[in-house]
């Protein structure tokens, strides 16, 4: 049997005519932009304090998936339908990422990318240096694509960012949909399976932000169609070898992580096509892909981004410990004015994982049943990394880091497999009006579990008022104002401590490099020797002193990016001498005081660097 016969599907059923696109065709896309409105209009009543936001939130999703999902299970609805369904859920998407902050960009990752993006402006070059991110500038995809379209339209930098990650969320839809037509040309499973990929909990804010994922996560999808492709067809493989190979390079170029998932999925489907003796046929061409591959990932590292090493080092070492310590007490959780996550979300999020599973697992189950041994393997290896990240989230130190890390990638292996399985699945099995209300169920809560699980943290999820050091709330038009200020007006690379809020726009647009143990130098009443010590030590120059942190606690429990002190009450706000003591420090100056931000200018001190 051929490596194509081995993943052969049933004839799928007569469907509506692949031309119509009213009535049935068009409805999920008036429900999708009535969907994104709503939740716009959530959004901005959140703003203004309304009381009603939050349900009008949750009606806008899942009006979002209930019209989406109906149309991709219909079978009135045309495959062209069902595909326009799924571009409008990603277009939905994104203009509710968009709403959430349409003016500026809030987040910090995103405010680093902008720094690297203006570094390379104001240089002339690539590679500029960025206190905020160092790693950003030595994988400068989006922020060449983003420099090209300033440069061709004349757009400003935020309406030409926002262009770059629309382009890219609705690329990644369009490869993923490529990726599955490789292992099924049925368009009710093509489009199911692709928006099973879009509800995971990355999707629909954290992937749609300026980060180097967005550009990067279209690439892998095209990068691992070729690869596919060559598993189901061996023969001619010169064509998909150069696109997969150009592909390959885009990520090395873009991003770091998917870098590394590329290389690894890569090597994977080579050692399956040398070990597997259906797939035998394609272990050359798998494997001169997969060498290509490797090859410019190391040229890049050597010769550009060598310090990706010691970067990846750290979170990789944290992955080994996590399995070494599994099931160990986590680490005590400082506790904010923000409270547990509610249970109810908790348990959504974790739904959402063993729906996923279960149907990977039933697949397993069926093909094994049926002596597909190659199938039901591919289910069990799958349905096996579903159920490491839940035991990682739940019971190990670092899981909630290290599991939110996963979706992007993990939901795309589940996404291939759940087509792949589905396709070999009687089609009389999948037509029936109880399938649909059981899969249209399932959508839902993965699409809820998702939300849940994703960004914006259930005390952020809708925009409102200030909050110090929390995300996107601690970032406003006053911090913004200090940071292109610190632009203009502080040397760059000119180290400095701040809360968290803060130090994000400093060290960002500011271009000043942030130092990141600070809290014990703000809960001290005082300016003692260890103050003194510290500033010193780390060589601090600037002390931002926002006085809101004596007025709000702070929501995640600590101003910082480290923990307070042991005897500090986490949920109260910093004492209001705590801000005040670096004034009376001799010599201090203060360069810049608005009368809520001051700045300290510690280079005349007494202690002084």
């Amino acid at each position: 049997m051929s490596s194509a016969d081995a993943v052969a599907e049933p004839t799928a059923p007569a469907s509506a005519p692949p031309g119509r696109l009213a009535g049935p065709a068009v409805a999920p896309l008036v429900g999708a932009g009535l969907a994104a409105l709503t939740v716009s209009v959530a959004f901005a009543a959140a703003r203004a304090g309304a009381g009603w936001a939050h349900p009008v939130y949750w009606a806008g999703q899942l009006l979002l998936i209930g019209a989406v999902a109906a149309a991709v299970l219909s079978p009135r609805v045309s495959p062209a339908g069902r595909l326009l369904a799924v571009f409008g859920f990603t277009a939905a998407q994104f203009v509710i990422k968009l709403a959430y902050a349409p003016l500026r960009f809030r987040f910090a990752d995103e405010l680093q990318h902008w720094q690297t993006t203006l570094g390379m402006a104001d240089a002339g070059r690539q590679f500029p240096t960025n206190h905020s991110l160092p790693i950003s500038p030595r994988f400068p995809g989006l922020e060449t694509l983003t420099l090209t379209v300033m440069r061709a339209t004349g757009l400003s930098f935020h309406p030409a960012a926002v262009l770059v990650c629309a382009a890219s969320a609705m690329l990644l839809t369009a490869a993923l949909l490529l990726l599955l037509r490789e292992v099924t040309s049925r368009p009710e499973l093509l489009t199911l399976a692709a928006l099973v990929y879009l509800c995971n909990p990355n999707h629909g804010f954290f992937t749609a932000m300026f980060l180097y994922t967005a550009p990067a996560l279209p690439m892998l999808a095209l990068c691992l169609t070729q690869a596919v492709s060559l598993l189901r067809q061996p023969a001619g493989p010169a064509r998909r070898l150069a696109a997969g190979l150009l592909f390959a390079g885009a990520v090395v170029v873009a991003h770091h992580l998917t870098m590394v998932v590329a290389l690894a999925l890569l090597t994977l489907a080579a050692a399956a096509g040398a070990a597997i003796r259906r797939l035998r046929p394609a272990a050359r061409p798998l494997a001169t892909l997969a060498g290509g591959a490797w090859a410019l990932a190391a040229a890049w590292v050597w010769l550009v981004a060598p310090q990706v090493v010691d970067y990846l080092g750290g979170p990789l070492v944290a992955l080994a410990q996590t399995f070494a310590r599994l099931g160990a007490v986590r680490p005590d959780v400082v506790a904010g004015s923000a409270g547990a996550k509610p249970l109810v979300e908790t348990a959504l999020s974790l739904a959402a994982i063993l729906v996923l599973a279960g149907a990977t697992a039933a697949l397993g189950w069926w093909a094994l049943r049926a002596r597909r041994l190659l199938l039901a393997a591919t289910m069990a290896a799958v349905t096996a990394v579903e159920g490491a990240i839940v035991v990682i989230r739940v019971v190990s130190p670092r899981g909630e880091e290290l599991a939110g890390r996963a979706p992007a990638y993990l939901t795309l292996l589940v996404a291939l497999a759940l087509a792949l399985g589905l396709a070999q699945l009687p089609p009389a099995t999948l037509a029936g009006r109880r399938w649909r209300l059981g899969v249209g169920a399932a959508l839902m809560v993965v699409f809820c579990g998702g939300l849940t699980a994703g960004w914006p943290p259930y005390w952020l999820r809708l925009p409102g008022r200030h909050l110090p050091a929390g995300y996107e709330a601690a970032v406003d038009t006053r911090t913004m104002e200090l940071g292109w200020w610190s632009r203009r007006r502080l040397p760059a690379g000119g180290r400095f401590v701040a809360d968290f809020g803060n130090q994000t726009v400093v060290g960002t647009i500011g271009g000043l490099d942030p130092v990141g143990h600070a809290a014990a130098l703000f809960h001290r009443p005082g300016f003692d020797y260890a103050d003194r010590s510290a500033v010193q030590d780390l060589r601090i120059r600037y002390v931002v002193a926002d006085r809101r942190l004596t007025q709000v606690p702070a929501p995640r429990g600590s101003y910082f990016l480290d923990p307070p002190p042991s005897d500090a009450d986490p949920t109260r706000p910093l004492p209001a001498g705590a801000l005040e003591k670096f004034a009376a420090v001799e010599g201090v100056g203060v360069t810049f005081d608005d009368g809520v931000i001051r700045v300290y200018d510690l280079s005349n001190s007494r202690y002084a660097w």
